[in-house]
């Protein structure tokens, strides 16, 4: 019973055969952090032609906590402006939003009992997400030089948003 338990489990994170026919039209998919949007807000003007974005929704979470603080401190400012970025960029080329699935993420990271998960945990379990079953090439994209680490650490292919718009 906990073999299947466990592989129901694991079936659960993989994609619909009609999620990754979708997925597989893309040459890569392209996933990023809060601060990467809000540092720069152009950083969509770096996804090129048949790559998709993917927006975890912690990140949405994280902009909308910013953008509703009191007071017109620069944090608000940039989490506006990255909301508008999105915004606008959805209104053109394919964006999809995504929730995170903590089962992917090693318990090494994991918040412990009582404490609440962090954010950061939350957008690296889409990226591992779309890594392990899209089959399709996955870009992470932040500025947080922790998260860069857990993210590498796991496979993932990391770029900071600055390298991302003006590639080495």
């Amino acid at each position: 019973r906990i073999q299947d338990a466990l592989l129901e489990k694991k079936n659960a994170l993989k994609f619909t055969d009609e999620e990754l026919a979708g997925l597989l039209k893309y040459s890569a998919i392209i996933i990023f952090d809060t601060c990467s949007i809000m540092n720069y807000p152009n950083l969509l003007d770096g996804v090129n032609d048949g790559e998709l974005v993917v927006v975890p929704k912690d990140v949405n979470n994280e902009l909308e906590h910013h953008k509703s603080r009191f007071g017109a401190d620069e944090r608000k400012i940039k989490a506006q402006r990255a909301i508008t970025a999105i915004f606008n960029y959805k209104r053109r080329y394919p964006l999809t939003y995504a929730e995170s699935m903590l089962d992917l993420i090693p318990e090494v990271y994991r918040a412990g009992d009582g404490e609440r998960e962090q954010n950061d945990n939350k957008i690296l379990a889409v990226a591992l997400r779309y890594k392990l079953y899209a089959h399709v090439p996955v870009i992470f994209i932040t500025d947080d030089r922790s998260l860069s680490n857990k993210a590498a650490g796991e496979g993932l292919e990391v770029w900071t948003a600055k390298d991302f718009l003006t590639p080495p």
